[in-house]
């Protein structure tokens, strides 16, 4: 077991239920890269979370992460707006396994369900959440930081330990 890091059991729920997931990475150049997330695993334990996320879509940045290690995740809700997002390192790009095939379809589902309560229509999220099983992979990184994101007067602050 990793050392005492940011994730613990509310968290890890947190982020597993459903959510909008921004990743972010610098390229080789520098500038920033973003891609999303489809879902995630966390592992308390390990202090260490799975994004699932499409291959295609996200070569770049799976590649840029890999590279560079650092990585930031931010794992936010429609209709409450929380928003928490982690940065970390130890990136690495991987291969989708059942598991995250499983997890992908399950919290795309929640997620859509959240956009449908939210006013989107069923048409518009059910577009934004498709994907391809077949065509997803993973970024895997151990998260250092923590951080508040919900629009507020906290926004921006550091979460606990």
């Amino acid at each position: 077991m990793l050392t005492a890091g940011p994730l613990d059991a509310d968290l890890a729920t947190f982020c597993e239920s459903g959510l909008s997931i921004v990743v972010a990475c610098s390229g080789q150049d520098g500038w920033p890269m973003v891609g999303l997330a489809l879902a995630c695993a966390a592992d308390v334990a390990a202090q260490r979370l799975r994004l699932v996320m499409s291959r295609d879509a996200n070569q770049a940045l799976l590649a840029a992460a890999a590279r560079s290690g650092a990585i930031a995740a931010t794992f936010s809700q429609p209709g409450s707006h929380r928003s928490i997002q982690f940065k970390g390192g130890l990136a690495c790009a991987e291969v989708a396994q059942p598991e995250d095939i499983r997890r992908a379809a399950e919290q795309t589902d929640a997620f859509c369900r959240i956009l449908v309560r939210a006013g989107y229509s069923e048409t518009l999220a059910s577009a934004y959440c498709a994907h391809d099983p077949a065509g997803l992979a993973v970024l895997s990184f151990s998260p250092r930081d923590a951080f508040l994101q919900t629009p507020g007067p906290g926004a921006g602050g550091a979460l606990p330990r």
